[in-house]
């Protein structure tokens, strides 16, 4: 996207916080923004057919396949969206907690996660970590919830495989306000 066009969005995203926060309540619950799970766990139980309790090292290209799926997007929109929802939530959860996510990952992930261009975790809200991956994708919002989820949902399964407890660490260390974002309300209390 030329870099006036993505400065103008830019402004208007910020111009219009209100607007943003009212269009991400009303999608929060949205079906549309929610990730095809059956697919992802098809195709996810394939991939690490291992027994329970092994730790399984899924491949970078593995990942990305499963937000694909469950986005129902390209291969290279997978691509970009995973970088895009992983350099926010590595901002936010700062240097230890990347460390700590990064030994879950494959090889590519782990070096982008950290690649930590601060020394602290910094705030993120809920409507900022959308807006971000709108301006990174240029998408609207129910486009950007479904791939921030779509990352989160393969991100979930990766941390967990062989280490259930994993997953349980993956959840407290995620801010509340972001955890509606990145778990479909109607989804978490399945979870």
């Amino acid at each position: 996207m030329p870099s006036a066009a993505r400065s103008l969005r830019r402004f208007l995203l910020a111009a219009d916080d209100e607007h943003l926060r009212q269009e991400i309540d009303e999608l929060l619950d949205d079906p549309s923004t929610f990730p095809d799970l059956a697919a992802l766990d098809s195709y996810w139980s394939g991939v690490t057919g291992e027994p329970p309790g092994e730790v399984v090292h899924v491949t970078y290209d593995a990942f990305v396949h499963g937000v694909a799926l469950a986005a129902d997007i390209t291969r290279a929109e997978a691509d970009e969206a995973t970088e895009a929802v992983l350099e926010a939530l590595r901002d936010r959860l700062g240097p230890k907690e990347c460390a700590h996510l990064a030994n879950r990952l494959p090889e590519h992930l782990r070096k982008f996660m950290l690649k930590s261009r601060r020394r602290s975790a910094t705030h993120l809200s809920r409507e900022e970590l959308v807006e971000r991956v709108c301006l990174h994708l240029d998408v609207g919002v129910a486009d950007a919830l479904k791939r921030i989820r779509s990352v989160y949902a393969v991100l979930e399964r990766m941390v967990a495989t062989g280490a259930p407890e994993e997953r349980e660490h993956l959840l407290r260390v995620m801010p509340p306000e972001l955890l509606k974002v990145l778990k479909p309300p109607a989804l978490a209390a399945r979870a």
